[in-house]
């Protein structure tokens, strides 16, 4: 019986700027706004989100479709959460702060 060896996909919130500019078709610039989005937002959650991403073009999300995976550690949710939590404090206190 043939073994059958599963390729594992590339993870799109984890993997660094050097291993994403590897993906065949992906441009330096869409690899640039992917990296951006993850500083600005934490993580990506859905291929949804990655479409809304505007310096990635539709043949580029495709690419990603095929290439990557998308998951979010336990790790990074509290992050998120607490940047929700600022805004929210901030929102109410009429911008001036939250201390």
């Amino acid at each position: 019986m043939a073994e059958r060896v599963l390729e594992e996909k590339m993870d799109v919130n984890t993997a660094p700027r050097e291993e994403l500019e590897t993906i065949e078709g992906l441009s330096w610039e869409a690899v640039d706004a992917i990296v951006r989005y993850r500083e600005r937002h934490a993580w990506i959650r859905s291929m949804e989100e990655l479409m809304r991403i505007p310096q990635l073009s539709a043949d580029e999300v495709m690419i990603l479709r095929d290439t990557v995976q998308i998951s979010v550690s336990d790790e990074e949710e509290p992050r998120r959460l607490e940047k929700r939590e600022w805004r929210r404090g901030y929102q109410q206190s009429g911008g001036r702060g939250m201390g």
